[in-house]
């Protein structure tokens, strides 16, 4: 989908995957008869993403309409965008894990290990090429994403359930 086509749908009514829940409106008997809530694991991010993916699995649809309208300022929960790209990353992962199982999650960690140690290999290799490596904000990308598996990875795999919890035992990214 071209830039062309998602700037398009912001001026039309369609059904869309998730809905942001800053600006949501939606029936409370409904969550309360399907049992549907926020999942209390997610700290920040990523929790109506999971929210809407258990809702549409039941047969619900989200709709975007672009008669009301909401401005939200990005990054106002959390200003510091290395702690917010780490947030984020957690949050998609518990995501990923909890909507597609441990047994996907763990290939996808596998991957993403593999895909890490060649980048390493790579950019080994471009340091004495004198290339730049990507950064975010003068943080190496590969330690940067080596540090959230690390303490993180397992973390998600084995200790959060593939339902929701109602244990307040969020998962926080913390520098």
């Amino acid at each position: 989908m071209t830039f062309e086509d998602k700037l398009a749908l912001h001026n039309t009514d369609h059904e869309s995957s998730w809905i942001g829940i800053a600006f949501g409106l939606f029936n409370a008997d409904i969550c309360r008869k399907e049992g549907l809530f926020f999942d209390e694991d997610f700290f920040m991010y990523s929790d109506e993403v999971e929210w809407c993916y258990r809702l549409k699995k039941k047969g619900y649809h989200h709709f975007f309409s672009p008669d009301c309208t909401v401005l939200h300022l990005n990054t106002g929960s959390s200003p510091d965008s290395v702690w917010r790209n780490g947030q984020v990353l957690i949050s998609e992962y518990l995501f990923l894990r909890k909507a597609k199982g441990w047994l996907k999650f763990l290939l996808f960690l596998f991957l993403l290990w593999f895909n890490l140690f060649i980048d390493y290999v790579l950019g080994v290799k471009n340091i004495f090429r004198k290339k730049n490596v990507f950064t975010i904000r003068g943080h190496n990308k590969n330690l940067f994403f080596m540090k959230l598996l690390k303490n993180y990875g397992f973390k998600i795999l084995l200790k959060y359930n593939k339902k929701p919890s109602s244990a307040l035992n969020f998962l926080k990214y913390d520098i």
